[in-house]
């Protein structure tokens, strides 16, 4: 969900219409505005079918440029882009401080397997955030990833200590184990989890 709502300024559409020339020629009259293609009067993004093909086909009318970050972050992640995606995010996080952005930015460097990336922001997200242990997580995905495996076992061994009790982190750490091929360490949890 976004974190804005419809405002003098601000409307939402979930399909384009050629009358909403109108509304952009409003706000150009007054103190400017925003018009956002492909998002419901919630503010959920829901996405314009064919959406390339449709920009496209409507800058050839008109001079159009994506300028708000957060929706050029969401077209670009449509669009498989996720590392500029990730990139967005990250300038919309230092220009916001809202860690929100910085979870999407870590979201996204993580389907690129963009391991460098993902070092960086999980450790932001896990400062920021050190109760959820996901973050320690991807942070030890991307420490093994990056050939730091002693560094992502003692992380691990950490976050699991962490996660004494709650069986939603301590399932997820390992399944980390499982994937990575540390066995001794997912039965030591499954034991853990079986008491």
């Amino acid at each position: 969900m976004m974190r804005t709502s419809e405002s003098q300024t601000i409307e939402f559409k979930t399909s384009w219409r050629d009358e909403y020339l109108k509304w952009i020629c409003a706000f150009a009259n007054t103190n400017g505005g925003k018009l956002l293609i492909g998002v419901d009067d919630n503010g959920v993004p829901v996405g314009v079918k064919d959406s390339k093909e449709w920009l496209e086909e409507l800058k050839k009318g008109y001079d159009i440029e994506i300028t708000d970050l957060s929706m050029k972050a969401f077209r670009l992640f449509r669009e498989g882009k996720y590392d500029e995606s990730g990139n967005c995010y990250e300038e919309l996080y230092k220009q916001k401080k809202d860690i929100y952005y910085m979870d999407k930015a870590t979201e996204m460097y993580r389907i690129a397997e963009n391991w460098e990336k993902l070092l960086e922001t999980s450790k932001v997200c896990s400062k920021k955030n050190p109760d959820n242990l996901l973050y320690q997580v991807y942070q030890a995905e991307a420490m093994l990833k990056t050939g730091d495996e002693e560094g992502a076992l003692k992380l691990l061994e950490k976050a699991e200590k962490s996660a004494e009790g709650n069986t939603y982190f301590l399932s997820m750490i390992k399944e980390f184990y499982k994937n990575y091929g540390f066995e001794e360490e997912a039965q030591r949890i499954e034991q853990k989890q079986n008491q």
